[in-house]
């Protein structure tokens, strides 16, 4: 056992420690007397209430986004369209925000849904880890500020890390790929902004049902290097600790990636 696994075991048990129905009040979680609900990059994932194990809706078991084996290069675009538009219906929900807490309130039919056999052991520790954070120890009230910055402006040090060495290889492979990039952003449920600084792409994405980020994106030519840009609200903090905004990034560029039929 590798010790990102471990980690993850560790953080089950630490969930344990938790007020669960406080944490559904405070996110509008769905819930029953067995599991927790919670939506993360476009899929659907649960928590055992009793063992605070996360489980992920309609993937293979094991650490999801680490694939094993060697996917078959034919077909695989089509598999993950299909995917793709499977969690776009089950992930479609109505939200309401009332006194600037936001609510999430998913339809009937996707309760139904949800309540079906399908899940399966997820151990993607940057899953795991943003989960747990964004539920455990964001503040007692937070709230979005609507105003947007990139990461490294968050932290208030001099030793804030620059995202480049992680964005910039997925920069590299989205290289001439914008439309399937726009597609990918828009089976995750994307919304379209204006367009900053001749971007090629700008779309506002919910990481969670009640927290977006902006993806950017400036393809390259023969004097530019390709850019992703990733922005956050002012207020990031107050959901989630600093480190974990690179395991959420990195956890969403994977995503695109896989969306838009390439792979690790």
């Amino acid at each position: 056992m590798d010790n990102y696994v471990k980690q993850v075991y560790i953080a089950q048990e630490l969930f344990q420690n938790y007020d669960q129905e406080l944490l559904i009040r405070k996110f509008g979680l769905e819930h029953d007397t067995e599991y927790l609900y919670i939506e993360f990059v476009g899929r659907h994932y649960r928590i055992v209430r009793a063992t605070g194990a996360i489980e992920v809706f309609g993937l293979p078991s094991g650490r999801i986004g680490r694939r094993e084996g060697q996917a078959e290069r034919e077909g695989q675009r089509d598999r993950l369209d299909v995917q793709a538009e499977e969690e776009s219906q089950i992930g479609r929900s109505v939200q309401s925000e009332t006194n600037g807490q936001v609510r999430q309130f998913v339809q009937g039919e996707v309760n139904d849904r949800i309540s079906r056999e399908g899940y399966t052991s997820c151990l993607d520790f940057e899953v795991v880890m943003s989960i747990y954070d964004i539920l455990c120890c964001s503040k007692e009230q937070p709230q979005l500020s609507g105003e947007w910055c990139p990461v490294q402006s968050l932290q208030v040090t001099m030793s804030s890390p620059s995202p480049d060495r992680m964005t910039r290889s997925y920069a590299k492979a989205f290289s001439g790929h914008v439309e399937e990039l726009k597609n990918a952003c828009r089976a995750l449920g994307g919304e379209q902004q204006s367009v900053p600084a001749s971007a090629d792409a700008c779309y506002k994405l919910r990481l969670f049902p009640f927290f977006p980020v902006i993806v950017q994106f400036w393809d390259g030519d023969e004097e530019f290097e390709p850019v992703i840009m990733l922005l956050w609200d002012r207020r990031t903090l107050d959901f989630m600790h600093f480190e974990t905004t690179y395991y959420v990034m990195g956890h969403l560029l994977k995503r695109l990636k896989e969306l838009m039929g390439m792979r690790e």
